[in-house]
């Protein structure tokens, strides 16, 4: 408590040595209670252009974010997290426009996971599907892309070799590649699309 009294003694003793008043300089006051008011008026109008640019372009974006939502761009999803054929099957169609050939009973060897979509850079209209999926806990992708007009009158045929880890053909307009990581898995994800996984 000593120490307290000791330490503020000494403050309010430096205080009063070195504040006291000093003299301002004449016009002082009338500048505090009346400041002069400036008349820039070409500020004032930067600053309302500057308001209005601003206005402008925020309205623009909020148009073209709502239309660009309206669209179907930002609000639905590119990606569908699902192990049912039917939920994969279903949302592919609605976004895309074209079925995936996926057969009801797909085999407990597969585990469906997901299926994304892409845009195709040359046709805004089209789009890619890619279905990632596990054949015995190891990764494998079904990608159904768009075809050129010149091959898309090609039939539907496919055969694998012996030891082939991916296999592609065409079917309905679209080019199918299926790719695993070993031929064994090849041939048990044939499946996804034909009962018994025959080719």
């Amino acid at each position: 408590m000593a120490s307290t009294e000791n330490s503020m003694a000494w403050l309010e003793a430096a205080l009063a040595e070195n504040l006291r008043p000093v003299s301002a300089p004449a016009g002082l006051w009338d500048r505090v209670e009346m400041p002069a008011v400036a008349k820039n008026s070409a500020a004032g109008r930067s600053m309302a252009w500057r308001l209005a640019l601003t206005t402008a372009v925020a309205a623009a974006l909020v148009v073209g974010l709502w239309s660009f939502g309206r669209a179907g761009f930002l609000f639905r999803s590119q990606e569908f997290r699902s192990s049912d054929p039917a939920a994969i099957r279903a949302w592919v169609k609605d976004r895309c426009g074209f079925g995936l050939p996926l057969s009801a009973g797909v085999p407990p060897e597969i585990r469906l996971s997901e299926v994304r979509l892409q845009n195709d850079a040359r046709k805004s209209t089209e789009r890619s599907a890619e279905l990632a999926f596990n054949v015995e806990n190891r990764p494998a992708l079904l990608r159904i892309s768009p075809l050129e007009s010149a091959a898309a009158g090609v039939p539907a045929r496919h055969r694998a070799a012996g030891d082939a880890k991916s296999v592609s053909w065409v079917a309905e307009g679209r080019l199918f590649t299926l790719a695993c990581a070993t031929p064994e898995d090849l041939r048990i994800a044939c499946s996804l699309c034909h009962a018994g996984g025959a080719l």
